[in-house]
C-alpha cells in the first residue's frame, strides 16, 4: 500500500498493542478502525520520530485500500488543531506524525482532567475517536 500524503510505500510497525501501516517518509501513519484509540502517547511519538521529511501534500488524500476519500474527523474529541482523516467506507484513520502526537497528548490531558476533578466521564465519545 502506498500513503495518502506522500505515495511512498507504507510498512508495518508493530507496536505494543496492536500494528499499524506506517511512511517512513514522512511519517505518517494509517490505523485500522479503532486502532488509533488504542496506542499511546510514546508509541505516537516512536512514530513521529521515524519519518525524514516534514512534506505534507495539498493532493487530495485517497484510502490506499480502496481509494475512497479520506476526509477531515470534526468531532469534540480531536482539538481543532489536530487534522485526523478517515473513511467512511473502510473505517480507517490517518494520521500525520505531528498531529498524531498532538491528539495523544490532548486525549491524555482530557481524561487526565476528569480523573483528577473526580468527574465522570459524559461519554466515551468525548475522548476516543469512532
Amino acid at each position: 500500500m502506498h500513503c495518502p500524503n506522500c505515495h511512498h510505500i507504507l510498512t508495518k510497525v508493530s507496536l505494543e498493542a496492536i500494528e499499524v501501516d506506517h511512511c517512513n517518509f514522512c511519517g505518517s501513519t494509517l490505523f485500522d478502525m479503532n486502532e488509533i484509540n488504542r496506542i499511546t502517547l510514546s508509541d505516537a511519538r516512536k512514530l513521529a520520530e521515524m519519518k525524514q521529511s516534514d512534506i505534507i501534500s495539498g493532493d487530495e488524500k485517497l484510502s490506499p485500500k480502496d481509494g475512497s476519500p479520506l476526509t477531515r474527523i470534526t468531532d469534540d474529541s480531536i482539538p481543532q488543531f489536530v487534522t485526523l482523516l478517515h473513511s467512511k467506507i473502510t473505517g480507517e484513520v490517518f494520521a500525520f506524525a505531528d498531529d498524531l502526537v498532538s491528539f495523544k497528548k490532548a486525549q491524555k490531558a482530557k481524561i487526565s482532567y476528569f480523573k483528577t476533578w473526580n468527574i465522570p466521564l459524559p461519554a466515551l465519545r468525548s475522548v476516543l475517536v469512532y
